[in-house]
């Protein structure tokens, strides 16, 4: 009788890992994204921006690099540097490039902030 109450707590207690697991997997594949974008943005913005505003953008997209890598790693950090990329050789509306730079700034604001 032991045995089988210990292997139903086992059999319960794997279902309750793989639950979390999944819910973790979920909240991991929706920070990777939330980086995607975030690079995205901020390679939306160094596009859209004067020659002379670039340099800044770069700066500040290098500091989100490297709080990425110190804080979570390269993988995330490498998601940023992509999707960074990604964002300068698209073609981005002019209409487009104020929601861009705004989206970046905030969002490094907000890094600044939590520092």
């Amino acid at each position: 009788m032991k045995r089988l109450f210990l292997l139903l707590a086992l059999f319960l207690l794997s279902l309750n890992s793989g639950f979390a697991a999944d819910g973790e997997a979920d909240d991991d594949q929706a920070f990777d994204d939330a980086v995607r974008q975030f690079g995205y943005a901020g390679g939306a913005a160094w596009h859209c921006s004067a020659e002379k505003d670039r340099t800044a953008v770069e700066r500040q997209a290098l500091q989100a690099y490297t709080g990425l890598t110190r804080l979570f790693g390269t993988d995330q950090a490498f998601f940023f540097a992509s999707s960074f990329g990604a964002g300068t050789m698209d073609k981005i509306k002019n209409e487009d490039c104020a929601k861009f730079i705004e989206a970046f700034n905030s969002e490094m604001a907000k890094a600044q902030k939590a520092q």
